[in-house]
C-alpha cells in the first residue's frame, strides 16, 4: 500500500518522527566547514523541520525546502523565523516540482529511503530535471544495512543500486563512509555526491 502525504501529516502530528535528529546532521555541518559548495540554489525534498535547511540557510545558500506535511512545513516556516533566516518552504509533493534546471544543489538526507523503491528511477530522473547542468546532487544514503525485502520506511538501500541507477544521468564525484554520522547509523550510510550531467 502506497505512503500517502496523510500518512506522513499524521507520524508529525503524533512525534513519531524517529528520522528527526532534532539538529543538523554532523556530515552536512563538516561540508559548511569545509566550504565544500559555493552557495547557490538549493532544493531539500522531504526537509521535515528543517535542521539542515536552516544551517545552509544560515550559511548563504538560497533554500528551498519541500514537504508534503503541513505540521513539518510550519514547524520550519516558525523555526525560520525565530532565527530570522529567509528561505523558501513549499508544501508540496517533491514529484510534483515543475521548474526545471532551477537549483545549483540538492540535498538528500532520509528522503530516498523514504520513498517507495519503484519510485526510485522517478527521484533520479526528477533530480536531474531540476538541477542545473553541472549542479551536485549531494547526500546520505540510507539504511545500507536493510534489506530491500524489509519493506518500510525506512526501505533499504543499496549502494551498487545507487550507483547503477544514479550514473545514467549523473557523475559520482565522491563517496565517503563518514566517521561523523550519528552513533545509530554510523556505519549503515554513505554519503554521496553525483554531478548532473
Amino acid at each position: 500500500m502506497p505512503i500517502m502525504p496523510a500518512d506522513w501529516e499524521a507520524r508529525y502530528q503524533e512525534g513519531d518522527t524517529p528520522w528527526d535528529l532534532g539538529k543538523p546532521t554532523p556530515a552536512f555541518s563538516r561540508l559548511l566547514r569545509e566550504a565544500r559548495f559555493a552557495p547557490g540554489k538549493l532544493l531539500i525534498p522531504g526537509a521535515g523541520r528543517g535542521y539542515d535547511a536552516l544551517a545552509f540557510a544560515q550559511a548563504g545558500f538560497d533554500v528551498t525546502g519541500v514537504d508534503v506535511s503541513e505540521t513539518a512545513c510550519q514547524s520550519l516556516r516558525e523555526r525560520a523565523a525565530k532565527v530570522g533566516v529567509g528561505l523558501e518552504v513549499r508544501q508540496e509533493d517533491f514529484f510534483a516540482i515543475a521548474e526545471p534546471e532551477r537549483f545549483d544543489l540538492a540535498l538528500e538526507y532520509t528522503f530516498y529511503c523514504a520513498i517507495d523503491p519503484g519510485l526510485r528511477t522517478a527521484y533520479r530522473d526528477q533530480m536531474a530535471r531540476l538541477l542545473k547542468p553541472g549542479g551536485l546532487l549531494f547526500g546520505l544514503f540510507f539504511p545500507l544495512n536493510k534489506p530491500l525485502e524489509a519493506g518500510g520506511p525506512p526501505f533499504g538501500v543499496k549502494r551498487d543500486e545507487v550507483e547503477a541507477s544514479m550514473s545514467e544521468r549523473f557523475d559520482l564525484m565522491h563517496a565517503e563512509e563518514p566517521a561523523d554520522s550519528v552513533k545509530p547509523r554510523r556505519g549503515n550510510e554513505i554519503l554521496m555526491i553525483w554531478r548532473r550531467r
